[in-house]
């Protein structure tokens, strides 16, 4: 048996005896509570990350190792996306979250916006790798942030 299949049989025994004992498993086999708080503690790094850009681009001062830092934060985090929303992990988990039920109902925009802040992101790294003016990438990348707010998190 490759390695694979042992994970989805160990998956599938872990999420069926989670089941039978009436605990909240997500599709991944994780607990509601702990994938939730995860994507929660990545997106609080991300909003920093863009907050800390933002004030550096109001200073003037944009070719520091804080922005680089920042950048690299970002775009570490938009690369986990994916893994943070598995059926499951919503409002129906019983967890607080400003997820909307919509992530789950149209997964194809929220993996196309995924992909696109994932681009714009290592986009805004090579910028400010470079010392280049980060203006564009920055805004690039906080139009994706913000579009997908606007689809998929109550505010």
């Amino acid at each position: 048996m490759t390695c694979f299949n042992q994970t989805i049989k160990s998956a599938a025994v872990l999420v069926a005896l989670a089941g039978a004992l009436g605990l909240p498993v997500t599709a991944s086999g994780a607990e509601p509570a702990a994938v939730i708080e995860q994507r929660q503690e990545g997106f609080k790094t991300m909003g920093k990350s863009i907050k800390a850009i933002r004030n550096a681009m109001k200073s003037g001062a944009t070719n520091t190792d804080d922005v680089k830092q920042a950048a690299l934060a970002i775009q570490s985090q938009a690369g986990k996306i994916a893994e943070w929303f598995p059926a499951g992990s919503g409002a129906e988990s019983g967890v607080a979250t400003d997820a909307l039920p919509y992530i789950w109902k149209n997964t194809e925009k929220f993996d196309r916006i995924t992909q696109e802040l994932i681009a714009a992101s290592a986009e805004l790294v090579s910028v400010t790798a470079a010392g280049e003016d980060v203006n564009g990438a920055f805004r690039a990348t906080a139009k994706t942030c913000k579009g997908c707010h606007q689809s998929y998190r109550a505010d």
